[in-house]
């Protein structure tokens, strides 16, 4: 059976129907969003809008339009570690957000497979976490970066810095 999609795009006051947080394609039983991994993956955005869970509203928008964002993000994102098919071994990212850029992030999260995933936790080891999926749903308003295994050694420094002089305070 075809599905017959209806297609919108989830804006914020900053983010506009130009540059909007996702496309989304809704059917009779669920919706889905384009990610930067290149493909559509099931979602629940238009249900959190919808129920006031984020701060966001979801405009429609026509097939067209969806395939102009699409070809957007798969532009923007077709050389990224996040859109290839990741090599074996450890995959690296930093979390930022507005209020924490590269400098000072959010986070430092490493990735194998589909399903692992671990960040570097105030503890100095490495814990099992869903950053990244939750990022990927749109219920954690921050962006993950890629970044080298030489970079990550960094920001472990980094952080290995702030947690010890938290843990003085």
């Amino acid at each position: 059976m075809l599905r017959r999609y209806r297609y919108y795009v989830v804006v914020t006051d900053r983010l506009t129907r130009d540059n909007p947080f996702a496309v989304v394609r809704q059917w009779d039983s669920g919706e889905e969003f384009f990610t930067h991994h290149l493909r559509w993956e099931r979602t629940d955005l238009l249900s959190r809008i919808a129920g006031g869970q984020l701060p966001a509203r979801a405009e429609p928008i026509t097939k067209q339009e969806a395939k102009r964002h699409v070809a957007m993000y798969t532009e923007r994102f077709q050389h990224t570690p996040a859109a290839v098919e990741p090599p074996p071994g450890w995959r690296y990212y930093v979390i930022v957000s507005d209020t924490q850029p590269r400098d000072d992030p959010f986070a430092l999260v490493r990735a194998r497979g589909r399903h692992e995933e671990e960040f570097f936790s105030p503890r100095l080891v490495w814990e099992r976490n869903d950053i990244l999926e939750r990022i990927s749903r749109g219920s954690m308003d921050r962006d993950e970066v890629p970044i080298t295994e030489q970079e990550a050694e960094h920001y472990q420094e980094l952080l290995t810095r702030r947690f010890r002089r938290q843990q003085a305070d």
